[in-house]
């Protein structure tokens, strides 16, 4: 176990390497829809158009057996994880100080060399806390006024989250990418 900080966050993360005993996937496709509907008045009138838009997220079910025979259920959203019965699998989870569960970040399948990791999580969690970006973009646009430095503070926030993201999949891959057994 270790710990990561970052900017008003603390996470500990946790791993479980083992020999995969079955893996399932299965898709599925969200659909959403906006727009149409209009007037008409007079012999004239507007139909506003019809925007239909869909999503496609891949769930992954691995069943993990560890070296000391216990049997581990990983449940994946988004990852698309490529496995099968006999590959050798490291799942990585971060679970933030104070709480009880966490996420998966990073899937290592040592068999075939293939590293999945989740983007989206690992970003939000070494972004620096939503507050302290609240609290700069009201210093800089009510107290300094400059809509500059406003624009600013946030593009440094998400080029901090982005930095602190790529040093911890790179961590993450030199701590646990490890060859198989």
């Amino acid at each position: 176990m270790e710990t990561v900080k970052t900017i008003g966050k603390e996470y500990q993360i946790y791993s479980v390497t083992g020999k995969v005993l079955d893996a399932q996937k299965h898709y599925e496709t969200r659909v959403t829809g906006s727009g149409g509907g209009g007037y008409t008045n007079q012999g004239t009138g507007y139909t506003a158009p019809v925007s239909i838009s869909s999503t496609t997220v891949v769930h992954d079910n691995i069943f993990l057996m560890d070296a000391a025979g216990k049997e581990h259920a990983i449940q994946l959203q988004n990852f698309n994880v490529v496995s099968r019965a006999g590959n050798s699998l490291t799942a990585v989870w971060a679970i933030k100080k104070n709480k009880k569960r966490g996420q998966y970040i990073a899937i290592f399948n040592h068999t075939i060399s293939e590293t999945s990791f989740n983007h989206a999580k690992i970003f939000l969690m070494m972004a620096p806390h939503w507050l302290i970006l609240v609290g700069a973009l009201i210093l800089c646009a009510a107290i300094i006024q400059n809509v500059t430095l406003t624009f600013v503070v946030v593009i440094a926030w998400a080029v901090l989250g982005y930095t602190k993201a790529r040093d911890l999949k790179k961590e993450l891959e030199e701590n646990y990418n490890l060859p198989a057994a």
